[in-house]
């Protein structure tokens, strides 16, 4: 029972496995990584990957939210900060030197300091906004401590309105937000603290319905707001050569589709969240595996990599015709997946021998108390 106790829930674990599956899926699939729907000669099967992608374009914005759920009631502490950039830090400069002795990059002086410089430049987008809304993320908090339910939500509204569905009826010319950017991540933050501090299945709505029927709503809610999605979509492409009014609409349609911004996007990923939020077990190989998310993204989606690992997996491989390539696809992210989880359990490993060493410690310990005695109040 004492160890049970130690071991966290696991459902939002489990999410952030599944969000990471779908970020590699979205990579294979998409431009500049594998380029699969690029590659369809078979309209059939184009349209087959392309509805697998409104399917998991959640994954960016479950992470966002899920952070705003646990972020709001915690507080800003540097180590985390400092955790992240050392990740990424580390992987730069570890990939850079494995792709250097298999002679597969050759860097220039500029790309060699870009990599062994600590601090990211603009290597990963996700992680550049992230960063920057988790120093926000103090500010944040004390206007959701202060907000009554009702200051909550119409803040919630309006910046909905704002960042989300006017640049989506728009084609993004109102207001330029695909979803790369601060402000679409401050409003998920928001809704996941929404989420914490009034469940959704505790509304009236939804409050004297069982589990079982909620869990099906949200599964409803989810699959619905990506087949709309996807069938508007459609819709805007064949319009398009309708008149300038139509190919206007249509354009702005299949400009905003996969925008992280999407209003349709951002419901399918509430209706995500809310789904797992119901679950509950405990599983510790579902926890350490999720632990491994963040490095598998760093790996994987690393510049340098991302250009060579789709045409060494054959993905990136000329025309697709088969069907069969659907599984294909499926079995190359699983293996991405398990690789990627394997090494970035070694540098876990690895990070906790140094991190204990004396002279670690010693070092990590001067260095905070000549930030702490320059006048800095900081969580450590």
């Amino acid at each position: 029972m004492e160890k049970d106790k130690k071991i966290r829930q696991s459902n939002f674990e489990l999410m952030r496995i599944i969000s990471m599956f779908g970020i590699i899926l979205v990579h294979i699939l998409g431009n500049d990584h594998g380029n699969v729907i690029v590659n369809c000669e078979r309209d059939s099967l184009r349209l087959i990957f392309e509805f697998i992608r409104f399917l998991i374009i959640v994954h960016v914005n479950s992470y966002v939210l899920l952070t705003g759920y646990f972020q709001c009631k915690s507080k800003f502490r540097m180590s985390k900060l400092f955790k992240n950039i050392n990740m990424m830090w580390f992987y730069r400069v570890v990939l850079l030197i494995f792709l250097v002795v298999i002679n597969v990059w050759h860097p220039t002086h500029i790309e060699i300091f870009r990599n062994v410089f600590p601090l990211d430049l603009g290597f990963y987008w996700f992680l550049d906004v992230y960063i920057l809304l988790y120093c926000v993320s103090p500010i944040i908090n004390k206007y959701i401590g202060k907000a009554n339910k009702h200051e909550l939500r119409k803040a919630i509204g309006i910046l909905f309105i704002i960042f989300s569905i006017l640049p989506y009826i728009t084609g993004l010319k109102t207001l330029y937000n695909d979803g790369y950017s601060l402000y679409n991540f401050v409003l998920l933050y928001l809704i996941g603290a929404y989420l914490r501090k009034y469940p959704l299945k505790e509304c009236y709505l939804f409050k004297n319905i069982s589990k079982n029927l909620f869990q099906i709503i949200c599964i409803f809610t989810f699959f619905g707001c990506a087949v709309f999605n996807f069938l508007l979509t459609q819709f805007g492409s064949s319009v398009t050569s309708f008149g300038d009014l139509f190919h206007e609409m249509g354009s702005n349609v299949i400009t905003t589709s996969l925008a992280y911004s999407n209003p349709f996007v951002i419901i399918q990923t509430i209706a995500y969240f809310c789904f797992f939020e119901t679950l509950s077990f405990k599983s510790p190989f579902v926890n350490k595996l999720s632990s491994c998310t963040l490095g598998v993204y760093l790996i994987h989606n690393n510049i340098q990599i991302r250009h060579n690992i789709y045409k060494w997996l054959k993905i990136d491989h000329g025309p697709i015709y088969s069907y069969k390539f659907i599984f294909y696809v499926f079995a190359i992210a699983i293996l991405i997946y398990i690789v990627c989880s394997i090494i970035e359990r070694f540098r876990q490993v690895l990070f906790k021998v140094i991190y204990k060493r004396k002279l670690c410690c010693k070092w990590r310990q001067k260095y905070r108390g000549f930030i702490d005695n320059c006048g800095f109040n900081i969580n450590w």
